[in-house]
């Protein structure tokens, strides 16, 4: 794959469950810190881009100079649906291109890594799925996406796609308050 590849970190301002949750801290560092240090340190993605309508998710993101593009009120909604979000982000991208990807992070897993990124990145580059998903074990050879990691060109789910494995303690996706709380407590050691 010899395109260019796009880390989408999408932080909307309207969180009902979690207010705010984007720039609360945990371990020191607001939640939309953790997905942008994470698409940053990765070996594959070339430019990190968050997609907000949240002027403090902004300007966390451009004093590390990440670009921000601003997403439109109508795509803010409770009902709207990470594809619109994700076309666009194409839209906005002049020069998107068939050979280019996008990794898509969720600001809601603190503790994914960029190995964990890059690990997705490689099932997409050498082989010829339309998307790849990150998955948890919730019970005995039983998966679920655990929200971490997307890789794709257009669309996350597809016919021809593939899923890869995270550790339980990468999986923790922050919904709801007690999320938050656990997520502290593995960050802190306290948990595992």
């Amino acid at each position: 794959m010899k395109g260019k590849i796009y880390g989408l970190i999408p932080a909307r301002r309207g969180s009902k469950r979690l207010p705010n949750k984007n720039i609360r801290l945990i371990n020191g560092k607001s939640l939309i810190e953790h997905a942008i240090d994470a698409s940053l340190a990765s070996n594959f993605i070339h430019e990190t881009i968050v997609s907000t309508d949240d002027p403090m998710v902004k300007e966390i993101a451009e004093r590390r100079n990440v670009k921000c593009i601003d997403r439109k009120k109508e795509l803010c909604m409770d009902n709207t649906s990470m594809q619109e979000v994700i076309n666009d982000f194409i839209k906005s991208l002049s020069n998107y291109t068939d050979s280019d990807c996008i990794v898509l992070l969720q600001s809601t897993s603190p503790l994914r890594t960029s190995e964990d990124i890059d690990k997705g990145i490689k099932i997409f580059k050498n082989n010829t799925f339309d998307s790849v998903v990150s998955v948890k074990e919730v019970a005995p050879f039983t998966y679920y996406p655990n929200g971490a990691v997307f890789v794709f060109k257009h669309n996350i789910y597809t016919g021809n796609m593939c899923f890869f494995l995270m550790s339980k303690r990468h999986s923790v996706d922050i919904d709801t308050d007690f999320d938050f709380r656990m997520c502290e407590q593995i960050m802190a050691g306290l948990m595992k």
